[in-house]
């Protein structure tokens, strides 16, 4: 496991910081180092006994022709990646929302029942997932415009997660808002399939660190972003508390 975690670590790095050839090569041999650590666990997992698990599940989907061997990786690559960054991601904004609101911050420190209500906001305000790559499956009419099929389509999460006219005041940290029908975890077929996983992480994290840290505060250095439109999330954020 820390082989992986550490390999991940890298590969986030050559994402947030793209246009660096330096990390971009960082960020591949990670990427085939990753593919090869998987190739292993892989193997022990068909060779060892043990308890059903969502890696048996994958496996067995590949032997039976429902996944191709790289359908296999990607997909083990993307739980990995998604569920640690983006997590981290999830909690680094969440906090810096709260803090910027000592209003919602202690309406949530006196009414802790509204954290999953709470955790939905934050993927909604400022979600670790901003930008979306998708291709058109038909020609696709949108006011004056239309997108023809097969034209490759960027949609800005963000952008519709404070659009007007499906959110009141789409501006304002509400811990509360009902109903709340972001796009912070995609929809449909591409809805995430962390995203319990994510949830649960995000509102356990949260909670701890209000309980544990009282009086916390933004510090007088000002947090510090990645500079990638795709990926929205904190390289770090100073704090402090009582």
């Amino acid at each position: 496991r820390p082989v992986l975690w550490a390999l991940t670590a890298e590969m986030r790095l050559s994402v947030m910081a793209a246009h660096h050839p330096v990390n971009l090569a960082r960020g591949s041999m990670a990427t085939a180092g990753l593919v090869q650590r998987f190739r292993e666990i892989i193997a022990e997992a068909r060779s060892a006994s043990g308890e059903d698990s969502l890696l048996r599940d994958l496996i067995r989907a590949r032997d039976h022709g429902l996944l191709s061997e790289d359908e296999l990786l990607a997909q083990l690559t993307l739980l990995l990646y998604g569920g640690e960054a983006n997590s981290q991601n999830l909690v680094g904004n969440a906090v810096l929302a709260l803090l910027r609101h000592p209003d919602q911050l202690d309406l949530l420190r006196h009414r802790p029942g509204l954290i999953e209500s709470a955790v939905t906001e934050f993927l909604r305000y400022d979600g670790p997932a901003q930008v979306l790559l998708r291709r058109a499956l038909s020609d696709l009419p949108i006011g004056d415009v239309v997108i023809p099929a097969d034209a490759r389509v960027l949609l800005l999460l963000g952008a519709a997660n404070r659009d007007p006219a499906a959110f009141e005041n789409p501006d304002c940290l509400d811990i509360t808002r009902h109903p709340n029908p972001h796009l912070g975890l995609g929809h449909g077929l591409h809805y995430c399939v962390g995203a319990s996983l994510a949830r649960l992480e995000a509102r356990i994290t949260i909670a701890a660190l209000l309980d544990r840290l009282p009086g916390l505060r933004l510090a007088t250095a000002p947090p510090d972003w990645y500079e990638v439109p795709v990926i929205r999330g904190l390289k770090a954020l100073p704090v402090a508390w009582t």
